[in-house]
C-alpha cells in the first residue's frame, strides 16, 4: 500500500437516528483501504436526494446505524491498495457507498475518475450520481440509435441536465 501523512481519527458526520436531525459531528478513525481500494482526503461532499432518502429510512439501501452518509465526493487520494492503480495525491471524484460526509473516505479504484487539473472539487463531487444514472438509461436501461432523438421531461435535476 502507497500512503502519505495521514492522521489516525477524523471528523464526521455520523447519522445515530432517522432524519436530519439524526445527525451528530463526531471523531472516528480514519479507515485503511483494502487492495482495491483508495483512501481520499474529502475537499467536496455533494448532498444527494438518495442521502435524505437514507436518513429518513426511505431508500431501498438502508444502511444499519451509526453510519455516516454521502455517496458523492471530490478529493485528494491519501493512501492506495496494492491493485488501486491510482497514485497518492491524484486528485479525483467518483461515487463511494457511503461514508463521503467525512474528512476521509474509503472508494473503490474503479468508481475513480481523475480530475483534470483545475478543476473544481465541488463541481466534481456533484456529478457521479447523475451523470452515471443519465448515462446508464441511455445506453443500459434502453437503446437510443444513432441518429435518434431523445425528449428529456423535468431537465430540472441533476439527471436532466446530465
Amino acid at each position: 500500500m502507497t500512503t502519505t501523512a495521514v492522521p489516525t481519527t477524523m471528523a464526521a458526520w455520523q447519522s445515530d437516528a432517522p432524519g436530519v436531525s439524526g445527525l451528530a459531528r463526531t471523531t472516528l478513525p480514519v479507515p485503511h483501504p483494502r487492495p482495491n481500494e483508495l483512501l481520499v482526503r474529502v475537499d467536496a461532499a455533494a448532498l444527494n436526494f438518495s442521502d435524505l432518502l437514507m436518513l429518513d429510512d426511505a431508500y431501498q439501501v438502508r444502511p444499519v446505524r451509526p453510519f455516516v452518509p454521502g455517496q458523492e465526493i471530490a478529493g485528494t487520494v491519501m493512501a492506495a491498495g496494492a491493485e488501486a492503480g491510482l497514485a497518492v495525491g491524484t486528485p479525483v471524484a467518483g461515487k463511494v457507498v457511503w461514508g463521503g460526509f467525512a474528512e476521509y473516505a474509503l472508494m473503490r479504484a474503479d468508481m475513480a475518475i481523475p480530475m483534470p487539473k483545475g478543476t473544481d472539487p465541488a463541481t466534481a463531487a456533484a456529478l457521479p450520481i447523475s451523470y452515471t444514472t443519465a448515462m446508464v438509461a441511455l445506453t443500459e436501461a434502453t437503446v437510443v440509435a444513432p441518429g435518434e432523438t431523445v425528449l428529456v421531461l423535468a431537465a430540472a435535476g441533476g439527471v436532466g441536465l446530465a
